[in-house]
């Protein structure tokens, strides 16, 4: 099999990179994608893998502002951890966001009723960021109205236009 080391190198290699050529102008770079669904990733665990990249970078790299976690869902039992855990050593705090599945045979009406979720979460993100001095707050890294490439014939018409305002207008009352 391959070393955690490895497996890491490329990462680290890319963030000397990115920085040296970016400088001032590059914002953060985010780690990892979904971790949250990655085995053995739990927050604050040795297997933590996030972790091991974080320190491999920092170590090549101490000036690369580091984002994450890049997780999907999970924000009270994964993201909030995350925060807490690792707060000092990220510039941004990074969510992703679905309405719903694509095989869920959603409609447009469906995409447009508004999901009473999104307030919650932002505001779950929002006191995560507060309470660990995340000093560049939150974003929602990815998102769309379904996952799975969106549902044809309804995450790629004008509606979904509205439903992604919708949601971004929503979000920054929040602070995103």
């Amino acid at each position: 099999g391959v070393s955690m080391r490895t497996a890491i190198q490329p990462s680290v290699d890319e963030a000397v990179y990115v920085t040296s050529k970016l400088g001032s102008s590059l914002h953060s770079l985010e780690i990892g994608n979904e971790i949250n669904f990655f085995a053995n990733n739990a927050v604050g665990t040795p297997t933590m893998q996030w972790e091991s990249f974080q320190t491999a970078i920092a170590a090549a790299s101490p000036t690369t502002p580091i984002a994450g976690p890049a997780a999907a869902g999970a924000i009270p039992t994964f993201t909030a951890p995350f925060a807490a855990a690792e707060g000092s050593k990220i510039v941004l705090l990074t969510q992703h966001y679905y309405k719903g599945a694509a095989s869920s045979n959603p409609t447009i009406a469906s995409m447009l009723v508004p999901d009473t979720s999104v307030g919650p979460q932002s505001q779950e993100l929002a006191a995560a960021v507060q309470a660990n001095q995340i000093a560049g707050g939150y974003r929602w890294g990815e998102m769309n109205s379904y996952s799975g490439h969106g549902a044809a014939g309804v995450s790629d018409v004008f509606a979904s236009a509205l439903w992604s305002l919708d949601f971004m207008l929503t979000t920054a009352q929040y602070g995103a």
